[in-house]
């Protein structure tokens, strides 16, 4: 995401074509370009999308079998089972948690580049009838 910073002196900000400039008085301006948000949405919904094939693919051998029928190998694949595959905080559930967490902020970014975009053309919009009356 291009971001440009600048102090304000305490002016409202313009907001011009290409980006959405937000600021408060006397704060930081940052410039937010709508087309870099959706394409760092697509990076992060493509990473999501390797991870979930991923974890199709591999699901099943992340679970193992006891090497031999002594007690201890029962134990250990038990064990092994339970921290990787079937407890809910196993290190595979903990990754489609963040598998889940991928999807929503590829979600959220692309809402917030509707609305960035939004902004935008309505900013065009009141320049364009701004120069109609001039």
């Amino acid at each position: 995401m291009s971001t440009s910073s600048e102090q304000d002196s305490g002016s409202t900000p313009l907001t011009g074509i290409g980006g959405t400039t937000l600021a408060a008085s006397g704060t930081t301006r940052l410039t937010v370009d709508p087309d870099q948000v959706l394409a760092a949405a697509r990076i992060v919904s493509d990473q999501a999308d390797e991870l979930s094939a991923a974890l199709m693919e591999h699901e099943l051998a992340m679970r193992v079998d006891p090497p031999s029928e002594n007690q201890v190998s029962g134990y250990v694949a038990e064990a092994w089972n339970a921290a990787v595959v079937d407890n809910e905080d196993s290190q595979l559930a903990r990754a489609k948690a963040y598998l889940r967490t991928l999807h929503q902020l590829a979600l959220r970014l692309r809402e917030a580049a509707e609305r960035y975009q939004l902004d935008d053309d309505e900013s065009a919009a009141a320049f364009e009838d701004r120069g109609a009356h001039w």
